[in-house]
C-alpha cells in the first residue's frame, strides 16, 4: 500500500477545511440561509428565500401571497425554473385570473430573479428560455359628459355627509382624469 510522505499533514489539512465549513453551515443555519449544490454547474450558492429576498428587493404584497399561495413559504429563489413558471403560469389560469394580473405577477417574479442575479444569488435566469404572458389592452369605459352632468346634479340632493364627500371625490378624479 503506498502512503504519501505528507499524509498526516493532509489529513489535517482536510479535518481544518471540514471544521471551518461546518462552522460556516451553522452559522448560516442560524441566521436562516441554507447551502444548496449546484449539480449542472457544479458552483455552490446560497439559497435565500423567496419571500425574505422579494421583501427587500421590491415589496408587493399582494403578488407576494399570490406566489407563496402557489410555491409554499419555503419556496427558494433557486427553485424558480421554467418548469416551475410554466406550473406557476397553469395555477394563475385555473384560480381563474385575468391575462393582465398573470403577466403583472410573472413581470414581479422576473424582477426579483433580475436582481438575484445581479448579487450573483442564483446563476441562471429562468426567463431565458420561458415566454412571459403578454399584457392585452383593455377597453376603458368613461363616463361622457351627459353622465357626469347628472352626477354633479345629486350634490344639491339631499344625502349623508360620507356619500356626499364620496360623490365630491369621485367627480374631482373625473373632471382630474384620475381612473379608479
Amino acid at each position: 500500500v503506498y502512503r504519501h510522505e505528507n499524509a498526516k499533514l493532509i489529513n489535517v489539512s482536510i479535518r481544518r477545511k471540514i471544521a471551518e465549513i461546518e462552522r460556516d453551515l451553522i452559522n448560516n443555519s442560524i441566521q436562516g440561509v441554507h447551502l444548496s449544490k449546484r449539480i449542472i454547474k457544479g458552483q455552490v450558492t446560497v439559497a435565500r428565500s423567496f419571500k425574505q429576498y422579494a421583501k427587500e428587493v421590491k415589496w408587493d404584497q399582494t403578488k407576494l401571497n399570490r406566489i407563496i399561495d402557489y410555491g409554499g413559504e419555503q419556496l427558494l429563489i433557486s427553485d424558480v425554473t421554467v418548469e416551475w413558471l410554466r406550473k406557476f403560469e397553469t395555477w394563475c389560469r385555473k384560480k381563474p385570473l385575468a391575462q393582465n394580473t398573470i403577466h403583472t405577477t410573472i413581470k414581479y417574479v422576473s424582477r426579483i430573479i433580475t436582481q438575484a442575479r445581479k448579487e450573483k444569488i442564483i446563476h441562471d435566469d429562468p426567463f431565458d428560455q420561458y415566454i412571459k404572458p403578454k399584457y392585452q389592452q383593455t377597453d376603458r369605459l368613461y363616463l361622457v359628459d351627459h353622465e357626469l352632468k347628472l352626477m354633479v346634479d345629486l350634490l344639491d340632493k339631499p344625502m349623508s355627509k360620507s356619500m356626499h364627500d364620496t360623490l365630491c371625490y369621485f367627480l374631482l378624479a373625473c373632471y382630474t382624469g384620475l381612473r379608479h
